[in-house]
């Protein structure tokens, strides 16, 4: 069974997983480790992530700007789908409809409902004989209203490997739809990994989640980022305080690393100098050499 490490954020906002992931499959992979990376749940701007919006289109589907870097950077050559299970595409808001409809602070309210800026979601079931059925999600209560930026040949473009679209209009159905469906989704790639033959699986979550599966998995090693510093936490008692939070919010989706940081002492800590933002896998890897050194310990002792 592959030793599986999850880096999650501290911030809801550029903690710098990425980052970290990148100088960690790196570093793992030129010691000899063959490293899986894997994006359980993601979302992704179009517009302004408009590069990845290139490789969607090329590839034809949607999938992450992390999981792609994490990808190249592990010279792993598994499908998207599988190692990023489920993709939210986001369409930047309007301004100037608002201003035109005179709506213009519902312009800020509505950036804080990620529901209304989702366009359409990818989620991938891997069956027994690991064929991938691709489910879209089209937001049409977004389209229909025309308050965002949408390109019709682009999202065409996107979702040309898409068996099956389900279009909703309504939000509250839209979250629930795709919460229900990622949890099984999730389910069934976590499982195809654990069957390959590979040592490493670097699990990197999505914003402040603290737990991105939906179900329940066993964790080897828990890593929590924020800017200048990585922390390092014990997995069974980070699982049992995501447990406990659960038990609250009811949904493992709505539990944040701020929301169990209370209930945790880490174990250990890591200062990471910053890092250019031209990145290059060798960099970061030579900056976090000791946590690096420190993973490969914790991995051998295992």
């Amino acid at each position: 069974m592959p030793y599986k490490i999850l880096i999650t954020g501290i911030n809801r906002n550029n903690s710098g997983k990425t980052i970290v992931g990148v100088g960690i499959a790196n570093g793992l992979k030129n010691k000899g480790y063959k490293v899986i990376p894997f994006k359980p749940f993601s979302f992704h701007n179009w517009f302004t992530q408009y590069s990845t919006t290139l490789e969607n289109i090329k590839y034809g589907t949607i999938f992450s700007e992390d999981i792609f870097k994490l990808r190249e950077v592990s010279n792993c050559r598994e499908r998207y789908e599988v190692l990023n299970p489920v993709d939210n595409l986001i369409a930047p808001l309007d301004i100037y409809w608002f201003i035109e409809h005179n709506f213009t602070s519902m312009y800020y309210s509505y950036q804080l409902n990620i529901m209304r800026q989702i366009l359409v979601t990818r989620v991938s079931y891997v069956n027994d004989r690991e064929r991938i059925f691709n489910l879209g999600i089209l937001n049409k209560w977004l389209i229909d209203r025309e308050i965002a930026y949408v390109d019709n040949t682009v999202t065409n473009s996107v979702t040309k490997k898409f068996d099956e679209i389900v279009e909703v209009n309504d939000l509250d159905t839209l979250a629930k739809i795709i919460v229900d469906h990622s949890a099984r989704a999730i389910g069934l790639s976590c499982k195809l990994l654990e069957k390959y033959d590979k040592d490493i699986v670097l699990i990197e979550s999505y914003s402040d989640s603290a737990w991105p599966f939906l179900s329940d998995i066993s964790l080897d090693l828990v890593l929590a980022v924020a800017p200048g510093i990585v922390l390092v936490y014990p997995p069974e008692k980070y699982t049992m305080a995501v447990k406990i939070r659960t038990s609250i919010y009811k949904s493992l989706l709505g539990v944040s690393v701020k929301d169990i940081l209370d209930y945790l002492s880490p174990v250990k800590h890591f200062k990471i100098p910053p890092v250019p933002s031209i990145l290059i896998p060798e960099t970061v890897e030579e900056r976090i050499k000791e946590l690096l050194d420190y993973i490969v310990s914790r991995i051998e002792e295992k």
